[in-house]
This record gives structure tokens, sequence and C-alpha cells, in this order.
């Protein structure tokens, strides 16, 4: 920690209330602690910003130019929290965890539910399940919903390169009625790749859902009941045009490149 630098564990709020009370000559910088507490600051707070206030007062700041500064990181640090008040923490797992986060299996449906102009898929295993569901609907409510599917081809205990696109096909068929897969665009590794996975030296392991855009979610968490309901996953979803486009332009490198090729099952 620097003395100039706003320690992480101080929130925008604490830096802003910091800076009120230096302006108002209620908190010293060479004895922070007493007035810190008697403002209600938690112990663990209190505890960084004595050391940080203390190191201002060592460095020779006034209370003044302390209370400048401090003020100028708390809107630096606010805009900063601003910007991701949308990102919030995904979860399958035992109940109880926080209430802060959310369930795998209810964002994706959501997810899926609010789609009205593209939504890109990448996953490693997929199982019908009511997400699904959530898709289908959008894509029966919305004629102009484009949907890419980007996916694993599995080659473990299949004795050659066609038994594993058969058993391929006939997963994704399972999981995607014939209306379905009439409006996805499927994506699978190329004939190199597929080899490469026999060899079990390549898989498409990547977990991700953009829609319409903008909306992201990164997870461990499979499509599938188990890992949707069952396991200990753990992802992110956000609200952000510009990662969306970037994490598009990837798999668009994919399919440029041949890695990835259109397929239909």
């Amino acid at each position: 920690m620097t003395a100039v630098g706003a320690p992480a564990e101080l929130a925008a709020k604490n830096l802003a209330e910091i800076a009120r009370m230096l302006t108002a000559g209620t908190l010293r910088l060479d004895d922070p602690a007493f007035a810190l507490q008697r403002r209600g600051f938690a112990d663990p707070a209190v505890q960084v910003a004595v050391a940080w206030l203390r190191s201002l007062h060592r460095d020779g700041f006034t209370a003044a130019q302390a209370a400048r500064l401090v003020a100028a990181l708390a809107d630096e640090r606010a805009r900063v929290e601003h910007a991701r008040d949308d990102i919030e923490l995904v979860w399958t797992g035992p109940e109880g965890h926080s209430s802060e986060n959310r369930d795998s299996a209810r964002v994706l449906e959501e997810m899926f539910q609010a789609a009205t102009a593209s939504v890109l898929m990448c996953g490693y295993n997929i199982q019908p399940g009511a997400h699904f569901d959530a898709l289908a609907l959008a894509i029966k409510s919305h004629p102009k919903l484009r949907v890419r599917w980007f996916t694993h081809v599995f080659t473990e205990q299949l004795p050659s390169y066609a038994d594993a696109l058969r058993a391929h096909d006939a997963g994704l068929r399972a999981v995607f009625g014939p209306t379905m897969r009439a409006r996805i665009d499927f994506f699978r590794p190329s004939s190199a790749l597929v080899t490469e996975a026999m060899a079990r030296r390549f898989s498409v392991h990547a977990k991700c859902v953009v829609v319409d855009g903008r909306k992201l979610l990164v997870t461990s968490a499979n499509f599938s009941a188990a890992a949707q309901e069952r396991n200990i996953e753990v992802g992110l979803t956000l609200d952000d045009s510009r990662l969306a486009a970037q994490l598009r332009a990837l798999f668009d490198t994919l399919v440029s490149r041949g890695d990835m090729v259109a397929h239909s099952p």
C-alpha cells in the first residue's frame, strides 16, 4: 500500500466520509481511530484507514491536502464501483450460501427468455432441461432471433471418427427438436481437432453465453441438469457490450480459421 493510493478495502462511501470528516476538522491524520469508530466505521475498515491516514501524515500531508486527495479518490472509486454494479456471482451448490449470489439454472433461463436478437452459446456437455425450454420459447417468439451453438465432440470409448460424429449428432437431436435445430447454426471442432480429441489432446471446454450482444454468462457449469442443479459451480454474469463483442470475435476467429466448422445434426 502506498501512502497516496487508497487501500482496496475502503469503499467509495468510506473514502467520501473520511474526506468530509477531514474537511470539517473532526478527523486527525495522526490519531484517526477514535473519530472513525465514533462515526460507525467497522473494525476492519478502521484498521486499514488508520494505517493509511497515518502514512499520509508521515508524508507531510495537511488535513486540507488529505481531504482533497481522499475526495478525488472517492470519486474515482465510485465510478469503478458503479461500472461493475452489473456483475453478479452465479452459483450452483448448497442453499444458504449468500443472498447476493444467483442460481445458475435460473440465470440461464432468464437470459434465454430475454433474448430477442441473438444468442451465442459454447458448451462442453449438454442435456435437456428447462433452460433449453426457455430458449425454444424465445426462438418461437422472435422469428429473427439468431442462435449459434459451439460444442465439443466426445470421442471417449468410440472406435472411430465417424462414430464420434454420429454420437455427437444423436446427442444434439436429443436436446434440440427439429423446429429448434432449423433455427440454430451449429459449430463443432474441425476434423483435425476431433482427431486430437480422440488422442485426448483437445476439448472445447468453454462454457459461456452471449445474449443480444451485451449480456454475458461465463461459468464452470455445463448445460446439464447436474451442473445447473447439483454440482458446485461458479460463474459471473454481466451486461457489457464491449466484452460481449470481444467474446463473439473470439468465436468468429475460430470459424474463420477453420477450427470450428458449421455442422447440421
